[in-house]
């Protein structure tokens, strides 16, 4: 397609018009709703290929008025535009832009600048496609769903390092000063929450790959990551049947009424260990804590190891807001209650009613795949497992 600003919005607009008699014509009734609808995408990105062009090539018209410095002070002349290729979402737009060069300088675009394009002439929305696509799966597997819907092509390693380049940017953002949410009065309970997962970490690939492992030997390496929560919330005062009703849905009973929802949630993610981790959680506790919270909850897997590393970092920075050390399966209450409250919550570890026959006791862990085993806690029997669960 033409790059000349002149013939860029006739071209769209024949185009346009060709889309348009598309849909209306004989050959499109013989088409399915699949064909049609392919056939349409393929060509708007082909129309805002164009319309991405035709917008470079309107702001690239211009010469930069007054002198362009290098970021020394050392003043740049003129190169005349050169050519550009940009990849966005709509496939590679290539047009002219001015650059101003110098003996031992770094040439400069001005436009580039004033248009926020990355340095890596990749679009912004390509760009972050490219970082969401990548969290869930593969670089090579991102490349294939891009390729394949977009008509996008990419090297995987333009996408890594594009992915490299956000990650460099978490840090700065996440440790740029936000004012505290406001309290809201009916979310009283502050909920604090960590996980740990393994991450696979990509390793370097040897010259010759061995034929077989040798004993203790892994193919792949992970890396220990650990995910923290926070959140207030309302409190939900349920009672057995409740809960029973919640875990074993019966046709034609009503629905419950929705849970109150967390309010100003906040998910981090870290590879730099559980230390790191929970200073950072203990110090964004301490941006929300307040009169208006009557009790706090830690919530954790089953592992003691991690109990103890959530509660006793928040038990030494407010010793008087309720967190406690862990005690064996007591962690699933003593540590998550403000004021250690010595037993369960009324109901807890009781059996719950009306559970239907041959559904013992213990489907009150059938949440969790299986039935917990049977521990006390002060004197009150209750499953180990559901002591950790959400309250």
């Amino acid at each position: 397609m033409t790059s000349n600003s002149a013939e860029i919005v006739p071209q769209v607009q024949h185009d346009f018009q060709a889309l348009v008699a598309y849909v209306s014509s004989a050959n499109a009734r013989a088409q399915t709703a699949s064909t049609v609808a392919l056939t349409l995408f393929r060509r708007l990105l082909a129309l805002g290929a164009a319309l991405l062009r035709r917008f470079f090539v309107t702001r690239a018209a211009g010469r930069p008025a007054g002198p362009v410095l290098a970021p020394d002070g050392t003043p740049l002349r003129d190169h005349g535009q050169r050519p550009t290729t940009d990849d966005s979402v709509f496939g590679k737009v290539r047009c002219g832009r001015h650059s101003f060069i110098a003996p031992g300088q770094v040439g400069i675009g001005p436009l580039d600048a004033e248009l926020s394009l990355p340095a890596r002439c990749s679009a912004a929305l390509l760009c972050a496609w490219v970082a969401d696509g990548t969290t869930d799966a593969s670089s090579r597997e991102s490349q294939t769903v891009l390729e394949r819907i977009l008509g996008v092509s990419l090297r995987v390693q333009a996408m890594e390092a594009s992915v490299a380049d956000a990650a460099g940017e978490v840090t700065a953002f996440d440790d740029q000063p936000t004012a505290p949410p406001a309290p809201t009065p009916a979310a009283t309970i502050l909920v604090v929450q960590a996980d740990g997962t393994g991450v696979p970490m990509v390793q370097p690939s040897p010259a010759t790959p061995p034929a077989r492992l040798g004993t203790g030997q892994k193919r792949g390496t992970t890396k220990a990551a650990v995910v923290t929560g926070l959140y207030t919330i309302a409190p939900s005062r349920r009672t057995p049947q409740k809960v029973a009703a919640a875990l074993l849905p019966e046709p034609g009973r009503p629905e419950p009424s929705a849970r109150p929802a967390p309010v100003e949630e906040d998910l981090h993610a870290t590879l730099e260990g559980k230390a790191v981790a929970m200073l950072r959680l203990v110090q964004w506790v301490a941006e929300r804590e307040g009169p208006h919270l009557h009790h706090r909850v830690a919530l954790t897997d089953g592992a003691e190891a991690l109990q103890a590393q959530v509660v006793t970092p928040l038990a030494g920075a407010y010793p008087g807001a309720g967190y406690h050390p862990p005690n064996r399966v007591s962690v699933g209450y003593r540590s998550r209650l403000a004021g250690g409250n010595p037993s369960p919550p009324h109901g807890v570890g009781a059996p719950l009613s009306g559970a239907p026959p041959g559904r013992p006791d213990g489907c009150r862990d059938r949440r969790l795949g299986r039935r917990g085993p049977r521990s006390h806690v002060d004197g009150n029997p209750t499953g180990s497992r559901m002591a950790h669960g959400r309250l």
